[in-house]
């Protein structure tokens, strides 16, 4: 899709999560003043009316701290919590007091705004089966009784989030128990006539004054999840009716603001995929491109991010501006790349033609507000002021994006340096324990004092490589890299740079790089890979690989590679993680011959391409167990290509497991591994990454999956395999009740001690 150009995807999206003080010329020194005299600060800038936006509340009731972590919140999945504190957790969706502390802050600031809007979702991300309808009704209650309490006379126009209903996503296209609830609960904001079609389709249009009218989409209707409208032309009639609302508006002379939660568009830094499906995405940017005369104004929800768009007509001209702001919720899930602060919106438009004057984002800095245990919530920034544009019309937005995307942009650096603050940087040691945070220091050299100069020398390397496609080069992405390599720079930009040379060479191995991707769900299903839920006295993720699990028929090696490679990339995601590492311990019990066959050395060398040479993690040890002659063979054939700081690291163990537990001590080790916590549950940590999608079923037949390996099988020596400092060699696995060995009596090809 062309047509929406993507201005600022992600607008400062690190900063927030650390920015302290992004506008000095607005705010002086006094950065952290009462929110009292801010509306003195800002009155010469406030031209015309102003309203709220909220979004993405998600308040997690079972919120608390403990000294247990990953029981925090049921919303971080059993995941451990950052830095758990009394207004959250970066894994956590919101506890009450930080909403509490977002509308008391709106309200204390006094800007007079003319009415809010609230783009949605008030539940928690938790699985399906920890809500209901009663408590999704419950929860939407809360979160308007609590709005409405701090704002008893400001006119609110909300819209229903995907999280808004039970189970979540599947938003139907007639009445049903939470539509009619809603309808209750927002009858005080609402016109009779918004309440019809509230209540049969979840959308509504309402005046807001002369001249300008309000329209609340309900686009979870064409959200890619949302099974119940699959292959439906016009969900609950939403398309004709809004056609209908916005030429009637033309008539009337009337401007129109859109809201909505899933917004149009790419997702945050996905250059092919919409949240919404394609065709619906196309529909309604075409009614939007039909109506932009009309429409002033799009405001979305749902990313979390604070992205910036622009609706391009069929010339090229910028017609609407597009707007999704950050949320309240500091959620991030495992599987994101970014956290984000908490925050909330203000706009200012012009009274005569509404148009979109500005923008104030304010955020709360969680981790500085749970260690001085108070929120001070802030201005983070003016769009006009920040950039030096005169509004945030469809026009001055373009004109900004084109200025960013020059090579040498003064635009772009100034945005950057906003998110590259001090405060930023400090963030990016906010997931560290104090244990850690030595441990980063002593071990791999990192010093938040030049921990931007640091990021930004492996980022100044970038230009080396011109072939190769960077598409991540943010602080906390580089930072893994420098983390891997001991903040060596040149090695750690090495690093990165094979992470995306790999990529780029194995395309069809990492499209459709997801978790029900049917392969992948099926390898990780049987437990591939396995990790267990207690950390060894080290710190690190104990990841298990039990090898006869693998069950051939129904996927490849290539699908479990997959499945690893995902898995690891949920897992660096944590701080923690990144400087304290992982163990991996191969159990080769009952793992046949035939098995062992299909570990050809081509799949080998793209095994180890892709783990040893192109991933950011560190690997502490790698622990083979009850291993056959055979893969004593298969070792030798990838020993060469492994570097000896690797070599040193792998430990062969037989059936020795008292060797095991001298380096892994028993207590967390499952029964299977001599230990003394229960058997393995291959399942865990496939439901952690598939949550609802688990018990789905899936068609897939390995023979189907075509990988294209430039070269696969050509030269195997050590000149060709790329080095690096880690490794990690994955196996393969499911445990059958009874399984034939081939070559039980074969005497081995050579004696490992």
């Amino acid at each position: 899709m062309t047509d929406v150009e993507t201005v600022v995807t992600d607008f400062a999206a690190t900063g927030r999560t650390g920015r302290r003080n992004a506008l000095p010329d607005i705010l002086g020194s006094n950065a952290g003043a009462e929110a009292t005299d801010l509306p003195n600060k800002l009155a010469d800038l406030a031209v015309g009316g102003k309203f709220w936006h909220i979004s993405d509340l998600h308040i997690d009731p079972t919120y608390h701290i403990t000294e247990d972590r990953t029981k925090v919140c049921y919303s971080s999945k059993g995941f451990p919590a950052s830095d758990p504190g009394i207004y959250g957790d970066f894994m956590c969706d919101s506890p009450y007091q930080l909403i509490l502390s977002a509308f008391s802050y709106m309200k204390r600031v006094d800007l007079q705004p003319e009415f809010m809007i609230w783009t949605g979702d008030s539940p928690p991300h938790v699985p399906a089966d920890e809500l209901s309808t009663d408590m999704v009704i419950d929860m939407i209650s809360n979160m308007t009784h609590t709005i409405r309490q701090f704002f008893p006379q400001l006119p609110v126009y909300p819209a229903l989030g995907n999280h808004d209903y039970w189970p979540q996503d599947q938003l139907p296209v007639n009445e049903n128990d939470i539509y009619r609830a809603v309808v209750k609960l927002w009858s005080p904001w609402l016109q009779p006539e918004a309440l019809v079609t509230l209540r049969k389709g979840g959308f509504y249009s309402q005046l807001i004054k002369p001249g300008l009218r309000l329209v609340s989409l309900n686009t979870n209707l064409y959200y890619s999840p949302n099974k119940v409208t699959v292959n439906m032309s016009d969900p609950a009639g939403q398309y004709q009716w809004l056609q209908d609302t916005l030429e009637t508006s033309r008539q009337n002379m009337e401007k129109v603001y859109v809201i909505a939660h899933v917004p149009i568009g790419y997702l945050p830094y996905a250059k092919s995929t919409t949240a919404m499906r394609e065709n619906d995405n196309e529909r309604l940017v075409n009614i939007f491109r039909n109506y932009s005369d009309v429409i002033q104004g799009q405001f979305y929800g749902h990313t979390h991010r604070d992205s910036l768009m622009v609706l391009l007509d069929r010339e090229g001209k910028p017609v609407n501006s597009i707007f999704v702001t950050p949320a309240v919720t500091p959620y991030r899930s495992f599987l994101e790349q970014y956290s984000n602060n908490p925050g909330v919106r203000m706009y200012l438009y012009n009274s005569q033609d509404f148009g979109l004057q500005d923008l104030w984002q304010f955020y709360l800095n969680l981790t500085e507000a749970n260690q001085e245990e108070k929120p001070n919530w802030r201005l983070e920034y003016s769009l006009t002021k920040a950039f030096g544009i005169e509004d945030i019309r469809p026009e001055s937005l373009y004109k900004l994006a084109l200025k960013f995307q020059a090579p040498d942009s003064k635009e772009f650096q100034k945005y950057f340096t906003y998110f590259m603050s001090a405060g930023a940087m400090t963030h990016l040691q906010a997931g560290l324990s104090a244990e850690t945070l030595e441990k980063a220091k002593a071990e791999l050299k990192e010093n938040p004092d030049t921990l931007h100069q640091d990021i930004q020398e492996v980022r100044d390397m970038i230009i080396t490589r011109p072939d190769i496609g960077f598409l991540r080069t943010d602080d906390a992405f580089i930072l893994r890299f420098l983390r891997a390599r001991k903040f060596n720079h040149f090695e750690a930009f090495r690093l990165l740079a094979q992470y995306f040379e790999y990529r780029q060479q194995n395309l069809d191995m990492f499209k459709n790089l997801k978790a029900t991707e049917p392969g992948i769900k099926q390898a990780l299903k049987d437990g591939f890979p396995g990790v267990l839920s207690n950390l060894d006295r080290h710190g690190r993720k104990i990841l298990v690989l039990f090898a006869a699990n693998w069950d051939q028929s129904r996927y490849t090696f290539v699908d479990i590679l997959r499945a690893i490679l995902l898995s690891l990339e949920a897992m660096i995601e944590d701080p923690e993680l990144q400087v304290n590492g992982f163990v991996l311990i191969i159990d080769w019990s009952n793992f046949t011959f035939k098995q062992a066959s299909k570990l050809t050395p081509s799949m080998l060398r793209l095994a180890i391409e892709g783990l040893q040479d192109s991933f950011p993690a560190r690997f502490g040890g790698i622990h083979f167990v009850n291993q056959p002659w055979y893969i004593h063979a298969l070792y030798t054939v990838i020993r060469p290509f492994l570097k000896d700081k690797t070599r040193k690291r792998i430990f062969m163990h037989g059936n020795n497991l008292n060797s095991l537990h001298q380096l892994i001590v028993p207590e967390i080790l499952p029964s299977e591994l001599g230990g003394m916590m229960p058997p393995y549950d291959m399942g865990t940590w496939a439901r952690t990454l598939l949550d609802h999608a688990y018990d789905e079923e899936t068609d897939y037949c390995p023979e189907s999956y075509t990988l294209s390996v430039k070269d696969l099988e050509k030269d195997l020596s050590p000149k060709s395999m790329k080095r690096s400092q880690s490794v990690v060699e994955p196996g393969v696995l499911k445990r059958p009740e009874k399984i034939k060995s081939e070559e039980e009596n074969m005497q081995p090809l050579l004696s490992l001690d």
